[in-house]
């Protein structure tokens, strides 16, 4: 089978046409929220600091109406400061910060946000008590730190990013 110059240059310009129409690019911008789901229950006096954490994208994030990051992708974060509950009414504390999630394409988004967690103070009721009454009030705990499981909080893009969308 022969095919002239022209045959050969219409079926080229078809086949790249068509690939073209399969992808578009779409601009996703610094400073995007994207909201973020606890999988699990996350406590401070069982975390450490420098610990990765796996959080879950909420919702699907859009740009033009694409889909860019998708719901349930996963976030990958890190505590910076965990500490249980201690003595003498002194709450647990943690810290996590944002670090990255995986967009539609495979590209890794960098993150920004922290999320903290704090105790209810005990501190005056036991420092009151052991002082006025008895020294074992001393002993009471602080509240602990508990981010419980399905708690949504937002973090944003730090970088713009072309995001390929295969249609």
């Amino acid at each position: 089978m022969k095919f002239n110059k022209i045959t050969l240059l219409a079926i080229t310009t078809l086949i790249l046409s068509s690939t073209a129409a399969l992808a578009a690019t779409v601009n996703l911008s610094s400073g995007t929220p994207i909201y973020a789901r606890f999988a699990a229950d996350l406590n401070g006096g069982s975390a450490s600091a420098g610990q990765q954490i796996t959080l879950l994208v909420n919702n699907d994030v859009k740009v033009n109406g694409k889909i860019v990051i998708e719901q349930n992708a996963p976030i990958t974060a890190e505590i910076i400061k965990a500490q249980g509950k201690k003595l003498a009414g002194m709450p647990g504390k943690i810290i996590i910060a944002f670090k990255s999630v995986r967009a539609i394409d495979g590209q890794e988004i960098l993150l920004s946000g922290t999320k903290s967690q704090q105790g209810e103070h005990h501190m005056i009721q036991a420092i009151g008590l052991g002082v006025v009454c008895c020294p074992l009030f001393f002993l009471i705990p602080g509240g602990a730190s508990v981010i419980p499981a399905g708690l949504t909080t937002t973090a944003y893009t730090i970088q713009a990013a072309d995001i390929e969308i295969k249609k």
